[in-house]
């Protein structure tokens, strides 16, 4: 099993170092490495990458008004707790 695992992180660092040869030939021959619908998705993926960074900031900023509200407030009493025990 080792080997197995040894043997498939050797294959994904070949492709890898190959892709980048590639990539770095194609861009001294100045020619596109992506095709036109490969630049549109990547593209497509930046904005909507950049709007789930804006929602997740404004996610984020809500969870510390609320929280800051029920710190405000302070830690409920034992009355209020709802054991039926």
């Amino acid at each position: 099993m080792p080997f197995l695992v040894v043997s498939i992180l050797l294959v994904l660092i070949i492709s890898a170092v190959v892709m980048g040869y590639v990539a770095v030939e194609a861009r001294k021959e100045e020619r596109q490495f992506w095709t036109p619908e490969g630049e549109r998705l990547i593209a497509e993926a930046r904005r909507r990458g950049e709007g789930m960074r804006d929602r997740g900031d404004a996610f984020a900023q809500r969870t510390k008004q609320q929280v800051g509200r029920a710190s405000q407030r302070g830690p409920k009493s034992s009355g209020e707790s709802s054991d039926d025990n």
